[in-house]
């Protein structure tokens, strides 16, 4: 049971968290709220009958969550930039990402297989189809927008002294299992958004 929480908890950390979801801020809703009570449930001192009814139910809660979020990222009708039609939503959601993708790929902290992965991953969101109706492509905002409020290139300039302590941050940003294991999500879901479009 702990294996099966473990592999459902890390859905919810690494993939879903690259699904669009308001209110909620990278790892401060519920991906931190599940990790302390596993932590919680897993280190306590209480009998096993009552460890293992806590664990059955903390996964049951977290595959409910799942399932709203992927309802909500596939079936949302809210139009986060405004936008009369998803064709236009697509159209601006994919120009936002390519100029995220821009500025990380400028900054010097990115690996430089960070750098292929980042330009692979543009090749990708270029391919898939604003007009499809049924590719949604804010799903990939989570990702972006955690991500993307560090441009480095304005901060750096803004910043005078502070120069070490932006590098120090960007450094352990993109350096971060985190933000690796959902860099490797988005390109999944990319290519299986750009695939599924000639079944679609």
């Amino acid at each position: 049971m702990v294996g099966e929480l473990l592999k459902e908890w890390e859905k919810t950390v690494y993939v879903f968290s690259n699904f669009y979801k308001p209110h909620e801020v990278l790892f401060l809703g519920k991906e931190r709220e599940y990790s302390l009570t596993f932590n919680r449930i897993l280190y306590s001192e209480m009998p096993e009958s009552k460890r293992k009814n806590l664990l059955l139910r903390l996964l049951q809660d977290i595959k409910s969550h799942q399932k709203s979020t992927y309802q909500l990222f596939y079936y949302s009708n809210q139009n986060p930039w405004n936008l009369k039609t998803l064709k236009l939503e697509n159209e601006k959601s994919k120009s936002y990402f390519l100029q995220v993708l821009k500025v990380w790929k400028l900054d010097p902290n990115v690996s430089n297989s960070q750098l292929s992965q980042l330009n692979e991953l543009q090749i990708c969101l270029e391919n898939i189809p604003s007009d499809q109706t049924k590719i949604r492509i804010f799903g990939f905002f989570g990702f972006f927008h955690d991500y993307g409020r560090f441009g480095y290139e304005n901060q750096i300039a803004s910043l005078g002294s502070n120069q070490s302590r932006l590098q120090y941050i960007h450094q352990s940003l993109f350096q971060s299992h985190h933000f690796q294991k959902r860099l490797e999500n988005v390109m999944i879901s990319c290519k299986n958004s750009v695939r599924s479009q000639k079944e679609l």
